[in-house]
């Protein structure tokens, strides 16, 4: 008698076979699971390969018969499993419109303020983040249409002041996303801030 057989019931073989090949109910299972944890010598038969030389010709014939249904069926639930707990985080989150994205899933970069007739210089340039980029190239020019900075950044916001453009009352500006290679992603297009024209 094979040496891992030793101690086994034919119920235990008979169960060893079913779990093995995926065809015991799951209701069965999680008892036969508290068994194995229970009984050492259905543990080692269990993750031995020679378990299954173990149990009876009868219990082998069914088990290698019902294997490929069984594998199909766990392929499936595992991909239904998959599909529930990946697809969620995968659509994530849909920004607003205007909303300011640090970090978040926008497809491109787009400008967010100053934007239009504002009142004064701005203070602050925002733009919307491009997932693909490492850093953002940003352009103002001033209301003749001369470029008045070009400076590059790897945040999605910049002071004025920073820049030296916060006496700036008036001009446009774009955003220009850089991947991490080094290559320019679509700019922005340019924007108008300032008076009405």
């Amino acid at each position: 008698m094979n040496e891992l057989r030793r101690g086994l019931s034919d119920h235990q073989e008979d169960a060893l076979a079913r779990y093995r090949s995926g065809t015991m109910p799951a209701a069965e299972r999680a008892v036969f699971e508290r068994e194995v944890l229970a009984n050492d010598v259905l543990a080692e038969a269990l993750y031995s390969e020679q378990g299954l030389d173990a149990v009876s010709d009868r219990s082998v014939a069914r088990a290698r018969s019902a294997f490929p249904r069984g594998l199909a069926i766990a392929a499936s639930l595992v991909a239904v499993a998959g599909a529930v707990v990946l697809l969620p985080r995968l659509a994530g989150h849909r920004p607003e419109r205007g909303e300011i994205l640090r970090g978040g899933d926008a497809t491109a970069a787009a400008p967010l303020e100053p934007l239009g007739d504002i009142a004064g210089p701005p203070t602050s340039f925002r733009w919307r983040r491009d997932p693909g980029a490492e850093s953002y190239r940003l352009e103002i020019f001033g209301a003749d249409g001369r470029k008045a900075v070009t400076t590059v950044t790897g945040d999605t916001v910049i002071a004025a002041a920073t820049v030296g453009v916060d006496t700036l009352t008036s001009g446009s500006w774009r955003v220009v996303p850089i991947a991490a290679d080094g290559h320019e992603r679509p700019s922005s297009p340019a924007v108008h801030f300032g008076a009405p024209r």
